[in-house]
């Protein structure tokens, strides 16, 4: 983000970057979580 707003890259690329960057934490934060003996996995598909 501060690259895109201090002019280094353009528009697409910090678009890209940004979900990059939020796909790596979201896997580490799966990983974090399986760590956890007793945690109740919730299915998403199930309303």
């Amino acid at each position: 983000m501060w690259s895109y707003l201090d002019g280094e890259i353009p528009y697409d690329e910090m678009v890209y970057r940004g979900v990059c960057a939020t796909r790596q934490l979201a896997k580490r934060q799966i990983t974090w979580l399986r760590g956890w003996e007793d945690i109740h996995w919730l299915d998403s598909e199930q309303p």
